[in-house]
């Protein structure tokens, strides 16, 4: 079969046409096959994964909206990533699809660490969604261990895989930095890719293990996301401006860092707010209605809505 320029082979029998061409887009994405290569490019592969395992008739359907395709562009072209939200973003939703997908394309070659606080709260942000949108997929592959928080790699042979490659939860809170420090330090791997959810709640410990021994990596990444908090704590140094926080003003969506890229999701520009009608599920106009209540000078409406540092004097 040719596809995309490419001669890919005959469909092996007894499987089905589409998980053969679920295979391609794969394998596209996953040698990062641009339109001059005959292909879609790495975004449109992605998103074509995506739509293909969770579509609106799967148990758990992603719906792809405007700030979605953002984190995804922002997310292929950047090695250090923060992504600086409101309540409702969808940020952590996208993590999760951008863990599995990776993973997917390349499981044998591949680990995703993700980090949240404890055990039991990350099963309410990021491993909870890794978790249904894996579990919502009939015959994935892989091994879930919930209990442990990892997924595990199958061999071609059918034998579990050895924890250097799958996906993994490592709580990062600062009470536990250490214990989370010592199962990261030393991984080795051809892709390593870091999502620190939560990371305003974390230690900064996390982000040093990253830059001074997993970005050795062949392939690293760090993703950092949040509700922008404070200019000190973890999230806020990871999102700092180049040119300093003094330099960026609150309709600035995003900015260069000191080591990347940080994109930001107010509220005030949802798209459903944009648009004046609550179409996606993100941040609407029912929260906006929540958040203004606070008083739109406070500390937390310019947390939880703008995601952007509090004017100097409110808080």
């Amino acid at each position: 079969m040719i596809k995309y320029n490419h001669e890919w082979g005959e469909i092996p029998s007894g499987m089905k046409e589409e998980s053969f061409h679920l295979g391609i887009e794969l394998q596209c994405y996953n040698r990062r096959l641009e339109i001059e290569d005959g292909a879609l490019g790495p975004k449109q592969h992605f998103m074509r994964i995506v739509s293909a395992l969770w579509h609106k008739d799967s148990g758990k359907h992603f719906i792809w909206h405007p700030w979605a395709e953002r984190m995804l562009e922002a997310s292929l072209a950047n090695k250090y990533l923060a992504i600086s939200g409101s309540g409702s973003s969808g940020k952590t939703d996208f993590g999760a699809i951008w863990a599995l997908v990776n993973w997917i394309a390349d499981p044998l070659k591949t680990k995703v660490i993700v980090t949240s606080t404890s055990l039991k709260e990350s099963r309410k942000r990021i491993w909870g969604s890794i978790t249904e949108y894996y579990s919502s997929v009939p015959n994935l592959s892989g091994k879930l261990v919930d209990s442990m928080g990892i997924i595990k790699s199958i061999a071609a042979d059918g034998r579990v895989a050895s924890d250097k490659v799958g996906i993994e939860l490592i709580p990062g809170e600062k009470k536990k930095e250490k214990e989370a420090i010592g199962k990261m330090i030393g991984i080795k791997q051809d892709k390593l890719i870091l999502i620190a959810d939560e990371l305003p709640e974390l230690s900064e410990a996390i982000l040093t293990a990253f830059y001074s021994n997993l970005s050795l990596n062949p392939q690293a990444q760090l993703i950092g996301m949040g509700n922008f908090n404070s200019m000190y704590d973890p999230f806020g140094v990871f999102c700092k401006p180049k040119l300093g926080y003094g330099s960026i003003k609150p309709d600035d969506d995003e900015w260069e860092t000191e080591r990347g890229k940080c994109i930001k999701f107010d509220g005030l520009k949802s798209p459903n707010i944009i648009l004046g009608q609550d179409i996606w599920p993100i941040y609407n106009s029912e929260k906006l209605k929540e958040h203004k209540k606070l008083g739109e000078n406070s500390a937390l409406f310019w947390r939880m809505c703008r995601s952007h540092p509090c004017p100097e004097g409110e808080e």
